[in-house]
This record gives structure tokens, sequence and C-alpha cells, in this order.
């Protein structure tokens, strides 16, 4: 679901950014949808939920760049945590 989303809208004018935050929106809905999750996608998304389960980039899965920075707010730093590198 979250690959279709990004391809429906993606073109020119439409940032990495904004891609990466869709796909993370639409895999806490589809998870919400399922029972995985309980609450507000909104509070989950404000909360940085999903970067607990897709900590990289969306480029990452593509080999475009597995340090792609596009996903990280301006000025937030990853996070130096040896369970991200096992």
């Amino acid at each position: 679901a979250a690959t279709l989303a990004v391809e429906r809208t993606m073109g020119p004018g439409v940032s990495y950014r904004e891609m990466h935050l869709l796909a993370e929106r639409t895999l806490l809905e589809q998870m919400t949808a399922v029972g995985l999750f309980v609450g507000d996608v909104a509070e989950m998304e404000a909360a940085h939920l999903m970067s607990n389960f897709m900590p990289h980039g969306l480029g990452h899965s593509l080999g475009l760049d597995v340090h792609d920075v596009g996903g990280y707010l301006p000025g937030e730093q990853r996070a130096d945590d040896p369970r991200v590198e096992q």
C-alpha cells in the first residue's frame, strides 16, 4: 500500500521528504486498520512511531543510498543505537 501511494503521488515538485512521510502515514493507517496499532494516526506520526519500524530513509530498500538523509527532520540526528546496526 505504501509503495502504491508513493508511486501515485511522486512527480515533479514533490519532495523526497513528502514521499517518506506519505509512506510512513500509509503504513500507520494500514497497521491501524488491521488492529496492530490503536489510536490516532496523526498522533502516531507526531510521536515518530514508524521510526521504530522504518529507521532508514524511503530509498534504502531501493539501494539508492543506505545513508539517505531525506527522512530526518531538520536538525534531527539519527541516534547511535547498536540495535539498528544488528
